[in-house]
Order: C-alpha cells, then sequence, then structure tokens
C-alpha cells in the first residue's frame, strides 16, 4: 500500500466554499465536500497528466498522476468502507455512492483529526497557522499507518 511511510509533497491546489445545499449533518456536509474535491483531483491529476506526460485526457482513461481522497471525518470513512445503505437521508447515500465509484487510486483514506493540516484553510487558529507554516517549509505527508 502506498504512502505508509513519509513522503515528500505539496499543495496543488485548495478551495473553500460554501455549501451548495443545505444540510443536516455533518456526515452529509462531509460527502458533499470529498465528493467535490474528487471530482476536482480527478480533473487536476488529468490536467497535469496531459501536461508533464503528454497523455492525453479521456473520460474512459484515469490520470496516471496520483491522487488520494482523505478525510478525518470517521463515519464518512466507514459508510463508504462498510454498508452506506445505512445512512438514513438519500442525498447522502447518492453522495456516498458517487464517492465509491469515483476514488481514483487507494480509496478514501481517514487519517485523525490532529494530523489534518489543511483544516487551517478553514479555521482560524493561531496554532494551526504555526503548524501549516512549518510544514510548509519541508512538506511530507504520511497517508496511513497501518490502523485503518
Amino acid at each position: 500500500r502506498p504512502l505508509k511511510q513519509t513522503s515528500i509533497a505539496n499543495v496543488s491546489d485548495w478551495r473553500s466554499s460554501k455549501s451548495k445545499r443545505v444540510v443536516r449533518s455533518t456526515l452529509a456536509a462531509e460527502t458533499q465536500a470529498i465528493d467535490d474535491a474528487t471530482d476536482h483531483a480527478y480533473f487536476t491529476a488529468a490536467y497535469l497528466d496531459e501536461l508533464l506526460n503528454g497523455n492525453l485526457a479521456t473520460a474512459q482513461k484515469t490520470p496516471t498522476i496520483p491522487c488520494y481522497s482523505i478525510t478525518d471525518c470517521r463515519s464518512l470513512y466507514d459508510a463508504v468502507h462498510k454498508d452506506a445503505t445505512q445512512v438514513s437521508e438519500k442525498r447522502t447515500a447518492i453522495g456516498i455512492a458517487s464517492i465509491i465509484s469515483s476514488l481514483i487510486v487507494g480509496g478514501l483514506r481517514w487519517i485523525p483529526t490532529y494530523l489534518q493540516l489543511a483544516d487551517v484553510l478553514t479555521k482560524r487558529n493561531k496554532q494551526l497557522r504555526q503548524s501549516m507554516s512549518d510544514w510548509l517549509l519541508w512538506p511530507t505527508v504520511r497517508l496511513g499507518d497501518g490502523t485503518v
């Protein structure tokens, strides 16, 4: 399994926006966010694959640039990796099904919230800003430790 060891990383893109619809739960909000992010990551990977490797992007071809979907929402991780039919909201269940069908490489990965450096992009917190600043000096990631 790739990236269980620490690897050099970078931020190629990020965005923050308001939810496009009213949601009734954290699971619904996280599902919508990761579904949108997965679509955007696929586009970015296809674009970079074409730009850097000359591989023509098509809807039928998976880019050679690896993408990893990561969440600190354990209930979303469990819904994707277990039985999503347990979700009571139909729109959330459809979103989870979309995530499952569109994950590019490695499925959805869960990391503990304390390792979620991207929180600084949406939350005002001096400690988070310092952590991100320190990370940007030598950016690395480890997307698994074998526990999940």
